[in-house]
């Protein structure tokens, strides 16, 4: 967990929880309107991964994904907490197979690949 004092001033609600587990025992089909991960999917395994985005997709109308791409993105522990550690790698070519409204790729200051998607269901 990695909640600072300035994010009440981006978020109203703030759930402080483990993710999968959150999702899939207390929330309920279309309860939000808008999931943000940010920068979390390369925290959990490949599997746990792919199921969270899944559960995300299903319980809400939108979901914002920010993740780094490929395998230049290596961390361990940081900060003073284990939950820090990358625990998988990720592709556009796996993260594509989901509803995709829109996605944009980039670069960071020293050439590694990252993206943000936008997915919805709404729609399909």
């Amino acid at each position: 967990m990695n909640v600072d004092s300035y994010h009440s001033c981006f978020y109203n609600k703030i759930h402080v929880a483990d993710a999968f587990d959150h999702l899939h025992a207390v929330v309920e089909p279309g309860q939000f309107d808008l999931i943000i991960l940010g920068d979390v999917l390369e925290h959990f395994t490949k599997e746990r991964g792919l199921a969270l985005l899944q559960t995300c997709i299903q319980k809400s109308r939108f979901v914002l994904l920010n993740i780094p791409i490929g395998t230049n993105w290596p961390q361990g522990a940081a900060y003073g907490n284990e939950f820090e550690a990358h625990l998988s790698t990720w592709t556009t070519e796996e993260l594509d197979q989901f509803p995709v409204a829109d996605k944009r790729h980039f670069k960071d200051y020293i050439d590694r690949d990252f993206s943000t998607y936008l997915y919805s269901m709404k729609g399909m």
